[in-house]
């Protein structure tokens, strides 16, 4: 498996990081009217719940049920693609070349994450992430709010930003709606794009955070 696809329209979700050699997928009172659908097509791991049937029910999240999925620390995919709605998604301990992020109303939580170029829309949930990313980042904010904190420091990449009505801070610096557009280059080989709307974004650093191989996670 090379690529890993996460469409989660309701309920809870964990991917995490362990320390078997096989991927694993568990599910805890998981609603049927959800359809949920797990397979491997290509290479790419394909993780699917209908959105369509879980509304026409009128059922709410608590009724969802939840899932994790265990992943191989050992295991670096090429490309992560979520798209989640209303659910509340968390991914821990996971690398990936390519990560891409379509968050709508739920709360998605990353933390000791390795990724290089990463994409995230977040629509009106909120976005937490932590990690270590080496690669372009592109970030397009609407109501919601996305806050990181990434290994490292302000220098380590360039800025590109498109402010909103939110507000958008860079390592305690606030820019706002009469910056409208910023563009910083520190001569660092990657660039940070932000596009913001009404929600507010946070970007902070930190020299080191705990590797996700000196925290693991077993099965139970």
């Amino acid at each position: 498996m090379e690529d890993l696809s996460v469409e989660l329209s309701a309920g809870t979700m964990e991917i995490i990081s362990y320390d078997g050699n096989e991927i694993v997928l568990e599910g805890k009172a998981v609603n049927e009217a959800l359809r949920t659908r797990c397979s491997v097509n290509d290479g790419t791991l394909e993780f699917k719940t209908s959105n369509k049937v879980w509304k026409e029910n009128g059922l709410n999240d608590k009724e969802a049920g939840s899932y994790i999925l265990y992943v191989p620390e050992t295991l670096t995919l090429e490309e992560i693609n979520i798209t989640a709605g209303a659910g509340e998604l968390t991914v821990r301990g996971i690398t990936s070349m390519e990560m891409e992020l379509n968050l709508g109303a739920g709360n998605t939580v990353l933390t000791d994450i390795g990724i290089d170029d990463t994409e995230v829309r977040c629509g009106a949930g909120n976005v937490d992430l932590n990690g270590k990313l080496q690669g372009d980042i592109n970030i397009e904010c609407g109501v919601g709010n996305v806050t990181m904190t990434l290994e490292g420091k302000k220098t380590d990449y360039n800025y590109d930003i498109a402010t909103g009505i939110g507000g958008m801070h860079i390592a305690g610096t606030t820019y706002g709606t009469l910056d409208r557009s910023v563009n910083e280059d520190n001569g660092a080989p990657y660039t940070i794009e932000m596009t913001g709307g009404v929600g507010e974004v946070e970007i902070s650093f930190q020299e080191r955070h705990k590797s996700r191989y000196e925290q693991k996670t077993d099965i139970e």
